[in-house]
């Protein structure tokens, strides 16, 4: 079952959070209902681009790299099964803390380039 891992930046303070909603809903409160839509619409698509891409590469490379880790292990004699899984599970946690700062270092640069694209040039 998977479970929430634990945030790797500090939370920001609820008041900060509550302001920020009300500016928001301040800035399109004076726009038509179609910019808000537009603007959720493009916030969900680039997120989901990005989850799916963290899925398909590291996600992925976790999964194969732990198979094989196991695989590995078990083919040897006289495995200590739970000190095998203390090991896998050890090197996979390291690998996933790295994996989680290229997921978001990719999202970091990847979103604002997907909005950039969206932006009109003039000439």
């Amino acid at each position: 079952t998977p479970t929430a891992a634990d945030p790797l930046m500090p939370m920001p303070p609820v008041s900060q959070q509550k302001l920020q909603v009300e500016l928001e809903q301040a800035f399109f409160h004076n726009q038509p209902p179609s910019l808000r839509r537009t603007v959720e619409f493009v916030a969900e698509r680039i997120g989901s681009n990005c989850v799916k891409h963290i899925k398909a590469t590291l996600v992925a490379e976790l999964v194969k790299q732990g198979e094989s880790m196991l695989e590995a292990a078990l083919a040897e004699n006289d495995v200590n099964i739970p000190k095998m899984l203390d090991s896998v599970y050890t090197k996979l946690c390291e690998d996933g803390r790295v994996a989680v700062l290229r997921g978001q270092e990719f999202c970091s640069s990847k979103g604002p380039e997907a909005v950039r694209v969206l932006f009109w040039k003039q000439n």
